[in-house]
């Protein structure tokens, strides 16, 4: 397509790159919709099961649910992985201190208790891990927070 633009035929990959970005923003909206009613609440953070979501957007879900919901706590979104992994996102609100807390650092050493891998930013961050692991993983994750957040 880029090369379609460089030598001048402009509108017929403008016309295609919109679609392409329509049908990426009615994805979204129907995986958000999808999944908003279904938040779970734990001590320390909330997350949501989006068995059926692509891995390509499962952490730009979570960042928007995030921010239509409750931001004080992070939130944590799973979607497809490969095999028998599980894709595991998380996002946290840039408004509420931490105080050094590192979202990348925890989980990557929580996915690695249990056979997976991750890492990332402070506020953004993502893994995968088995898919019989999920329920350990995230009460290990909450356990991980405990006293680190300000409720």
């Amino acid at each position: 397509m880029a090369h379609r633009i460089l030598k001048g035929d402009r509108n017929e990959a403008l016309d295609c790159l919109e679609q392409i970005s329509k049908e990426h923003r009615m994805r979204l909206a129907k995986n958000i919709a999808k999944v908003e009613e279904s938040i779970i609440e734990l001590e320390n953070l909330q997350y949501f099961d989006g068995k059926d979501m692509a891995p390509n957007i499962v952490g730009t879900v979570t960042g928007m649910i995030l921010g239509n919901g409750n931001w004080k706590k992070p939130i944590i979104g799973f979607g497809e992985g490969d095999d028998d992994m599980l894709k595991v996102s998380l996002r946290c609100s840039k408004l509420l201190s931490y105080d050094g807390v590192h979202f990348g650092k925890i989980i990557r050493e929580v996915s690695e208790e249990f056979g997976g891998s991750g890492g990332g930013h402070s506020m953004a961050c993502g893994a995968y891990i088995p898919v019989d692991k999920k329920d350990e993983f995230l009460q290990s994750f909450d356990n991980r927070l405990e006293g680190l957040i300000e409720k």
